[in-house]
């Protein structure tokens, strides 16, 4: 029996709709892609020959509004586990439960966080690499014209380091995450890209996918930092 579509896939369906994507689900992936498995991710996406597999999950958290009813007229400071924490988890559970057994099947492997039901998650960029890469922190070039910029720490879903400040990637076989925000009508979707990790093994995202007019890239530019992406 086919599992029921949750807000979040509907929101992801209405995204490939709108841009041509065909969103196959219900799939039995067991054989696909020569991978005996019986973890079942969301979709298989396709657009021109361009594939992927895709793991959504959506957020229903209503931690923060909760307080803030129950104190009302009082400021309310978001905690880094609601700020980025739910984001953490959500990403790893896709990747290690779901994504993991198709790691040598030659497809870009994608978890898209939704949040159609308005949850008190936080898709802010300084957040979701926060998430992914581990507290952000600014740096700044004292030196004239330099430049403000965040750079990651480690201890995220994706990269850690060990007791060397070596890094370590947690799983290397995710491709991106992408982040499906906005509108029913008109979704749009930031994509972290993930290729340029430390120790990434999987297949790159290519940058044709996720490609439409709203839609923006972020990727490794240099030594910890993690930026905007120039269109191709």
């Amino acid at each position: 029996m086919t599992n029921r579509k949750t807000p979040g896939d509907l929101f992801f369906e209405r995204y490939c709709d709108l841009n041509g994507y065909l969103a196959e689900a219900g799939i039995d992936w067991r054989g696909r892609f020569g991978v005996d498995t019986d973890k079942d991710p969301d979709y298989l996406t396709d657009r021109a020959g361009d594939q992927a597999i895709v793991e959504v999950k959506h957020f229903e958290t209503t931690h923060v509004t909760d307080r803030l009813l129950a104190e009302p007229g009082r400021a309310i400071w978001w905690t880094a586990a609601e700020s980025f924490g739910t984001l953490q988890s959500a990403v790893r559970y896709g990747a290690e439960k779901q994504l993991a057994p198709f790691a040598s099947a030659g497809i870009p492997l994608v978890v898209a966080l939704t949040n159609p039901l308005q949850a008190d998650v936080s898709f802010d960029p300084e957040d979701v690499v926060s998430a992914l890469l581990g507290p952000t922190q600014l740096r700044v070039d004292m030196t004239p014209g330099g430049r403000m910029q965040s750079e990651y720490t480690g201890g995220g879903a994706v990269l850690t380091s060990d007791a060397n400040g070596k890094w370590i990637n947690r799983v290397p076989h995710l491709s991106a995450v992408v982040t499906l925000y906005g509108l029913s009508d008109f979704p749009r979707v930031d994509v972290y890209d993930l290729s340029g990790a430390p120790g990434f093994t999987g297949t790159p995202l290519p940058r044709s996918m996720f490609d439409a007019d709203d839609d923006i890239w972020r990727g490794f530019v240099e030594a910890n930092v993690f930026a905007l992406l120039p269109r191709p």
